[in-house]
């Protein structure tokens, strides 16, 4: 099946930006397929658009208006099997390009390619509605379809849902978003990957509490107690104050300076712990976990925030709540056992 690639891979090597236009009600059921190859720098290089004969008796309504795609228009269009092998042909070991194209695009080109080939389109691809909420998290839920993102980065759009206009719309999208990239801070653009890398990763079980447990995370997050306390006059500052409020953790991040952009971008990813800014240089969680607190402090030093904690102000949360979760566990753990030991008395009177 279909890997995916990072931003950065198809500036590196050329691409083929994929789109199909299909009837709605039926699965796997295109109507118009098309494939427009790019050079790294952009420059479009060839064509190949097809109108598809569903295996419909009509094109809905609905589709007609959208797409403006009529029954009369594919009644005596090619079949999928004629336009899947030309497409395959087109495309090639070609990096793919597409907006939505792994939900969309892709599933409907495998289908017809194991039907028809007995083989997986196994291409690698580059999705452009992941990279442009990854990229731009901002925009806010809504407003990452083809259309519009076009409208926001003033895209020269001729026309939308027909397939090879919409190609040379998220070519242009793709350049955008890779330059958008390409110019993000080392750290930033790490940060990003990494994300990237692991979004399908499996969440893992919660592991029970063991010996040791409570020192390896506190260590792991950050030895809050053990940071210096904050003296005026180091612009590079950022003031931490860890607290708890309803068994939830909650931290206040005060900057010397201006809030480094990156924090700002990590805060947006992370909207669940509630991130709130109540000054310029100030930004509140009402809750926050472990996990995030860790990458939270990561990013802080990475863009060479040196940590300090507030005067007089101590938290006994991270290695504490975890000690007192082992030692209730331990006294769990005995109760059940002294319940199932038969006591001395009986073992005598059995004897």
């Amino acid at each position: 099946m279909n890997r995916e690639a990072d931003i950065f891979l198809p500036a590196e090597k050329g691409y083929v930006v994929l789109d199909v236009e299909s009837q709605g009600y039926a699965r796997f059921c295109p109507i118009e397929i098309s494939a427009v190859r790019f050079a790294p720098d952009g420059q479009c290089l060839d064509a190949y658009s097809s109108l598809v004969r569903p295996r419909v008796a009509r094109v809905s309504r609905y589709v007609s208006d959208l797409t403006g795609i009529t029954t009369d228009m594919v009644r005596r269009a090619p079949l999928p099997r004629e336009v899947i092998g030309s497409l395959r042909d087109f495309i090639g070991d070609s990096v793919i390009v597409g907006h939505a194209v792994a939900e969309n695009d892709l599933p409907i080109i495998d289908h017809f390619c194991q039907e028809l080939y007995h083989a997986r389109l196994e291409n690698l691809y580059v999705d452009t509605f992941y990279w442009a909420q990854a990229l731009f998290p901002a925009l806010g839920t809504g407003h990452y379809n083809l259309k519009a993102l076009a409208e926001h980065f003033v895209i020269d759009a001729q026309t939308f849902h027909r397939a090879e206009a919409d190609c040379r719309t998220t070519a242009r999208l793709y350049q955008i978003l890779h330059d958008a990239a390409q110019r993000l801070p080392d750290a930033e653009r790490i940060q990003v990957l990494h994300d990237f890398a692991h979004k399908n990763d499996p969440k893992k079980p919660p592991r029970k509490s063991t010996k040791g447990t409570a020192k390896k995370t506190s260590s792991r997050v950050v030895d809050y107690n053990s940071l210096p306390v904050f003296e005026a006059g180091d612009e590079k500052a950022a003031i931490i104050h860890l607290w708890h409020a309803r068994k939830q953790i909650c931290v206040e991040v005060r900057f010397a300076g201006s809030v480094p952009e990156a924090v700002d971008k990590f805060m947006d990813r992370h909207r669940e712990c509630l991130w709130q800014a109540y000054l310029s240089n100030l930004r509140v969680a009402d809750n926050i976990s472990l996990p995030v607190l860790a990458q939270l402090w990561k990013i802080l030093r990475a863009q060479g925030c040196r940590l300090y904690r507030r005067a007089d102000v101590r938290f006994e949360g991270l290695e504490g709540r975890e000690a007192k979760k082992e030692s209730a566990a331990k006294s769990r753990s005995c109760r059940r056992k002294r319940k199932t030991e038969p006591s001395a008395a009986a073992c005598a009177g059995s004897d």
